[in-house]
């Protein structure tokens, strides 16, 4: 093992806890100068689709000549895809030497970040370092206590309020809500997806003295909604950068890998919660009327089972259950078991993601597509493997 990846080890092991706090993120990132307030930032959040609405907002600023950072979670093959300048991904080196030093800073201050503030704060210093023009920012988890809630944004987008990480940010919508709105800031414009206009973020909104603008989607695909929420925000940010419509449907066009991405008879998909389950039946439903659905499905651990694996029990012919070897990976058994207490469904327990996909792929059907979901990390590791096999 060489020592990036010893490094890559140690920084993973690097476990949030229910207690969360600013304080270290910023104590990391006041010692290295507040790089965070040397660059225009947008700041995305939300429960689902926010990965893609900030991808297809760095690509647009990218095409129109600006030297635009992005900042995403997770990755799916390599922890570098989630540090980005245009089309480049931060070095591995880079990485090497940031953890390095904040090794030393940890143990001489006494600090203890997490994996997110880390990585947020290597983000910060790298783009400071290249000199960008301007970062799109996707928050990790909520919006109150989210690492990426440092920066004084010129735009904030929050794409949906849905139910997720409820160990982290509660139990009801409107308490999800309540966090997320925490990323508005005074007097900084906000657009806001269709599924995301509950009453703590427009009050929020009007208490921040913020103006607010609403994306109308044509259509309640979510690949639209993702659509017209980036093109909002781009109206919003033409009053300050120059953007042509070439270029901005140029790059609303962006589609990151395993969002709705079909390969054959296998279908990548994001989804990793209810809403995003939601989203997924409904895309496959209008999409592919005519097919059968198989899926291969690993989630994490804090994820809700029962309400995700609810949303596509009408759909399915059989659930593969599988783990990939993150460690916060569901093990394949409590999904099962989760399945068997809503819904008499077929279902097979694999001991891997490569033999989930194996045995998955074996026992497909002509009519049917395997839809591979539940967690990045597992369709990762599967994407690789199809890719590897080209």
């Amino acid at each position: 093992m060489d020592e990036y990846q010893m490094a890559m080890e140690d920084l993973f092991a690097r476990r949030p806890d229910n207690v969360r706090s600013l304080k270290e993120i910023r104590a990391i990132l006041n010692h290295w100068g507040n790089p965070q307030n040397a660059f225009p930032v947008i700041h995305v959040v939300g429960t689902n689709g926010k990965g893609s609405v900030s991808a297809k907002i760095a690509n647009v600023l990218h095409r129109s000549g600006y030297k635009t950072a992005l900042f995403t979670s997770p990755h799916l093959f390599e922890y570098t895809e989630r540090i980005k300048i245009g089309e480049e991904e931060i070095s591995k080196q880079r990485v090497l030497s940031y953890y390095t030093e904040l090794l030393e800073l940890i143990e001489e201050k006494g600090w203890n970040p997490n994996f997110f503030d880390c990585t947020t704060a290597f983000a910060f210093r790298y783009f400071k370092q290249e000199q960008i023009d301007v970062a799109v920012i996707e928050a990790g988890l909520g919006g109150r206590l989210d690492s990426t809630n440092v920066v004084s944004p010129i735009l904030t987008v929050i794409t949906t309020v849905e139910m997720d990480h409820i160990d982290y940010l509660g139990t009801t919508l409107e308490a999800i809500a309540y966090e997320k709105s925490r990323a508005i800031k005074e007097g900084i414009p906000v657009v806001v997806g269709p599924k995301a206009c509950h009453l703590q973020v427009i009050d929020r909104a009007k208490k921040m003295r913020a103006s607010i603008s609403f994306a109308c989607p044509t259509s309640s695909d979510y690949s639209m909604e993702n659509k017209a929420i980036a093109r909002k925000s781009l109206e919003v940010l033409a009053e300050r950068f120059s953007l042509d419509e070439k270029n901005i449907n140029e790059g609303l066009s962006t589609e990151l890998p395993c969002r709705f991405e079909r390969q054959g008879n296998l279908l990548f998909d994001g989804a990793h919660n209810p809403g995003g389950f939601a989203y997924l039946v409904e895309a496959l439903r209008m999409h592919y009327p005519q097919k059968k659905f198989r899926f291969l499905i690993g989630m994490g651990k804090n994820k809700d089972f029962e309400e995700s694996l609810r949303m596509i029990c009408p759909i399915a012919q059989h659930i593969h259950f599988a783990a990939s070897s993150h460690p916060d990976a569901a093990s394949p058994e409590k999904l099962a078991e989760a399945l068997q207490k809503i819904y008499p469904l077929p279902f097979s327990i694999e001991s891997s993601s490569y033999l989930g996909m194996e045995k998955a792929k074996a026992a497909l059907r002509e009519e049917e597509i395997l839809v591979i979901c539940g967690s990045f990390y597992l369709i990762g590791e599967i994407y690789h493997a199809q890719a590897c096999k080209v």
